[in-house]
């Protein structure tokens, strides 16, 4: 976990070096970019859907380092107007977890996304929404040894 922090740390520090120039938030064009954080995985089995008498459901509630790859075009419409097409590759880490303390789990969550977009400036701010599906996958784990 310390590993992904300074990750976070390192990626945060250099968005301080990019400069920022609101004249030119929305342009034309291709772009690319890359996301990093902290990837949180939650599952539970209700009660009635396991055979015996487990007298407390096992659950699964797991972090690890998560990042994105994106890209797409932007088309300015006005001057501080513009629409776009995002997609991108998203990885949510690989967390695992003993369950019932008996069960290793592991689960690699994955999803593949596609957005239109639309944003405008307003002054120094950029301000924009997404709407768009992802298509995700989990592979899942169990070493009953």
């Amino acid at each position: 976990m310390k590993t992904s922090t300074f990750l976070a740390l390192i990626a945060s520090a250099m968005l301080l070096v990019v400069p920022f120039n609101s004249a030119n938030a929305v342009q034309d064009g291709w772009f690319v970019g890359a996301s990093v954080g902290s990837a949180q995985v939650e599952a539970s089995i209700a009660p009635g859907d396991l055979p015996g008498n487990i007298p407390s459901p096992p659950t699964f509630d797991e972090n690890d380092f998560g990042w994105k790859l994106y890209g797409g075009y932007n088309w300015v419409l006005a001057k501080t107007f513009g629409f776009g097409i995002e997609g991108g590759y998203v990885n949510f880490g690989s967390p695992s977890a003993d369950i019932l303390s008996l069960v290793p789990v592991k689960v690699e969550p994955t999803a593949m996304d596609l957005f239109a977009t639309l944003g405008f400036d307003i002054g120094p701010v950029g301000i924009f929404g997404k709407v768009g599906y992802a298509w995700w996958d989990v592979d899942i784990s169990v070493d009953d040894q």
